[in-house]
């Protein structure tokens, strides 16, 4: 799953499902830095933030521009 939480606040803002070849699409996001979060939902994988960050704190916001497309890698490290 890709999650998309607010960077100021971590609040959540959108979500989806990556398909299996990790590909996926959040669209209708609102211009802004988010900060992007991979997670397996069968435990065979650890939460993942954007640019192979542990945590929150460490992601590195990402800033989608409107009406642009933004691509990041969904890939996830064994639990």
């Amino acid at each position: 799953w890709v999650v998309v939480l607010d960077a100021a606040t971590g609040a959540f803002v959108k979500g989806g499902v990556t398909g299996a070849d990790g590909s996926y699409l959040v669209d209708g996001l609102s211009a802004g830095p988010v900060v992007v979060a991979f997670l397996d939902p069968t435990g065979l994988h650890s939460l993942e933030y954007h640019d192979d960050a542990a945590g929150f704190a460490d992601a590195d916001p990402v800033t989608p521009a409107a009406g642009a497309t933004t691509s990041l890698p969904a890939v996830l490290g064994p639990a």
